[in-house]
C-alpha cells in the first residue's frame, strides 16, 4: 500500500496525450496539478533532485490490523507518448542505448575469489563476522592453553621434586 493516497496515473497519462510531450512527475507538476486535484496526496521530494520523490510504504500489523510504516521507496517517474518512445528507443536493462535514465553497473555484487577471507567478508554480515572472529580467537586461545599445559605441569612437577 502506497502513501496516504493513491497517485492517479491515468490523469497524468491523459495530460501527456494532450500535450504530446514527455512529462516528469516532479515537484512543480505535483504542486500545480496533482495537489490541486487530490489535496490528500502527500509526496516527499528529494532535497537535491526535484524530479525524485519518496513514497512511504505501509503494512498491516498482523495482531492489531493497524497500518505501520514499512519503509520508503525513492522514485522518478517520466511518462512519454508512444510516438516519442518509438523515436527514442532505449535498451533493455543496461543494454545499449543506455539512456533515459542511464543505468549504472550494479554495486555490491558477489566477487568470486579463492581467498576464503575475502569470500567470508562478502557473504557474512558484520555482526555475524565479529562473532565468528571472536569464536576463532577463543578456540585459538584454548588450543594454545592445551598445548602449553604439559610444559606448565612438567615444570610444576620438577619444582615439587
Amino acid at each position: 500500500m502506497f502513501g496516504q493516497a493513491e497517485i492517479d496515473l491515468k490523469s497524468i497519462m491523459d495530460d501527456v496525450s494532450l500535450v504530446k510531450a514527455p512529462l516528469a512527475l516532479n515537484k512543480k507538476y505535483y504542486n500545480d496539478v496533482l495537489k490541486v486535484n487530490n489535496p490528500s496526496l502527500k509526496l516527499e521530494f528529494d532535497k537535491e533532485d526535484e524530479n525524485k520523490f519518496y513514497l512511504t510504504l505501509y503494512t498491516k500489523d498482523a495482531k492489531t490490523g493497524n497500518l505501520e510504516k514499512a519503509g520508503k521507496v525513492g522514485m522518478k517517474v517520466d511518462i512519454l507518448p508512444i510516438s516519442h518512445a518509438e523515436k527514442n528507443p532505449v535498451g533493455k536493462a543496461r543494454d545499449n542505448p543506455n539512456h533515459s535514465p542511464t543505468l549504472p553497473a550494479p554495486q555490491g555484487r558477489l566477487e568470486l575469489s579463492l581467498n576464503p577471507v575475502k569470500m567470508l567478508m562478502q557473504m557474512v554480515g558484520p555482526a555475524l563476522r565479529r562473532k565468528i572472529i571472536m569464536y576463532c580467537f577463543c578456540a585459538l586461545c584454548c588450543a594454545l592453553f592445551i598445548m602449553i599445559l604439559p610444559n606448565i605441569l612438567g615444570g610444576l612437577i620438577v619444582a615439587l621434586i
